[in-house]
């Protein structure tokens, strides 16, 4: 990445460069292409600073890790940012929370989210009296996913009798071929008893469980206005579930933050809690 920036960067310079020496020749022309270079140039400028702050914001996210996790000699840590939004300095303000993927070793990951209040960052880094941190294991995650599925859901196709039990129940179609050669077709109704690992994805209202033969099951959450809220109780007491216009929040009692998480992170942490990661994960 640090290449690509670097090769950014002089591309940017050499085109600016040109450009400007095209113009002061004059003509029409020279003035075209030297918008065209500062506009390189700018984003250039642009993506290296944002990598500045993301390479900051991780190293900090690392020093917190170094603090407040079990570290052992010869230990290997990874701490990556799983989302980041900001493109510039001017947006790190409005930026409510972080999230990183944390593991040690082989272990299974965590993802550790950052609730940041104002003042959170400076020149320095991430200012951490301003940072509230939350550690999402497998447990948690859990409990989120039950809770979801407990309070917004009326699909009875799925049953949820724990936290890690669940039932599907849908219909398959099953061909036979008759002693004529006719192949006859018929519904017939399933049951695939399961646990929150086999749910793929969530898109739009719909969660996608995989049955026993990778084909995939569409659970649908209830509909509600957009000004409606389903609040849910987890067990872990320091947090509340608020699913809203397709979308799932987290309550922080303790901050009184609202934690928006957009679907696509939803996804992401469930595929590094639950599902199987890939191999660009370490990279």
């Amino acid at each position: 990445m640090k290449n690509i920036i670097s090769a950014f960067l002089i591309i940017g310079v050499i085109f600016q460069s040109s450009a400007q020496n095209k113009q002061s020749k004059g003509g029409n022309d020279g003035a075209a292409l030297a918008g065209v270079g500062l506009g390189i140039g700018a984003i250039a400028t642009a993506i290296y600073f944002e990598q500045q702050m993301r390479e900051m914001v991780e190293q900090s996210a690392m020093e917190w890790a170094l603090s407040n996790k079990k570290i052992e000699n010869g230990d290997i840590i990874e701490m990556k940012l799983i989302e980041w939004e900001v493109k510039s300095y001017t947006d790190i303000s409005s930026t409510s929370n972080l999230l990183f993927k944390y593991r040690r070793n082989d272990n299974a990951y965590e993802v550790i989210m950052f609730i940041l209040s104002s003042g959170w960052w400076n020149e320095n880094g991430i200012v951490f009296t301003r940072v509230n941190p939350i550690s999402i294991d497998v447990e948690l995650w859990t409990d989120i996913l039950y809770t979801l599925t407990t309070t917004a859901v009326k699909d009875t196709s799925l049953v949820v009798y724990s936290q890690d039990s669940l039932r599907l129940k849908y219909t398959s179609e099953i061909s036979r071929k008759g002693s004529d050669g006719t192949v006859y077709t018929k519904d017939v109704n399933m049951a695939y008893n399961t646990n929150f690992k086999s749910l793929e994805k969530i898109k739009g209202r719909t969660l996608i469980f995989e049955d026993s033969g990778n084909n995939n099951v569409n659970i649908d959450l209830v509909k509600i206005k957009g000004d409606e809220h389903i609040i849910g109780l987890l067990s872990d007491d320091a947090l509340l579930l608020d699913y809203n216009e397709k979308r799932i929040h987290l309550y922080n009692k303790e901050t009184k933050d609202l934690i928006k998480l957009n679907l696509g992170v939803v996804n992401e942490i469930h595929r590094l809690l639950m599902r199987e990661t890939f191999w660009f994960d370490a990279i």
